[in-house]
């Protein structure tokens, strides 16, 4: 991975949140098929320290996005899934995806090209323990709001998430994506 940027998130916003924290380390890498994009601090950093920056790198893969190691709450996952819709493949590692409730996409997903979901390293506590809380189910539901994304999604990978096959089939079949190919590991 090449380090591509440094963000001193105070010079462009002026929110207390983002005061607190100084600033949001991104590695990349980028080519014209993907884009990785990592958060670089070993904690997790809010996603909203660096949204601007992913959301302009981003643009630059036309298939797969991978975003890691970055706490992601409803608001910011409206936003990338709105902005990543015309890739064929979202993945998100080592993420803290906070969902206590069911998002609403509204039409941020009309024109969804997504086939493909990818969720892996969500396990432990810190990244949000997806077998004992319902930010997957709450996911799925929030997607499944939208036909257009029902009617394009192929396929979704689970690894080292806490979740059996068997679960997230049982999720997927009673949201309507029963067609959606499952790999579980």
């Amino acid at each position: 991975m090449n380090s591509c940027h440094d963000i001193d998130i105070e010079d462009k916003n002026n929110d207390e949140k983002a005061k607190e924290s100084a600033q949001c380390l991104i590695s990349c890498s980028l080519n014209k098929d993907r884009a990785f994009i990592f958060n670089s601090d070993p904690e997790l950093q809010d996603i909203d320290c660096a949204i601007d920056e992913v959301v302009s790198l981003s643009s630059k893969a036309e298939k797969q996005i991978t975003v890691g190691n970055f706490s992601i709450n409803q608001e910011m996952l409206r936003k990338l899934f709105s902005v990543f819709k015309a890739k064929t493949c979202v993945s998100l590692s080592s993420c803290n995806i906070n969902l206590s409730s069911t998002p609403d996409f509204g039409s941020e997903l009309d024109g969804c090209t997504i086939e493909e979901l990818q969720f892996s390293n969500m396990e432990e506590a810190k990244y949000g323990d997806w077998a004992n809380s319902e930010a997957f189910t709450n996911l799925i539901k929030g997607l499944a709001k939208n036909e257009a994304f029902k009617t394009v999604l192929k396929k979704i990978r689970v690894s080292k998430c806490g979740l059996d096959e068997i679960k997230i089939k049982g999720i997927l079949e009673q949201e309507g994506f029963s067609s959606v190919d499952v790999q579980s590991s």
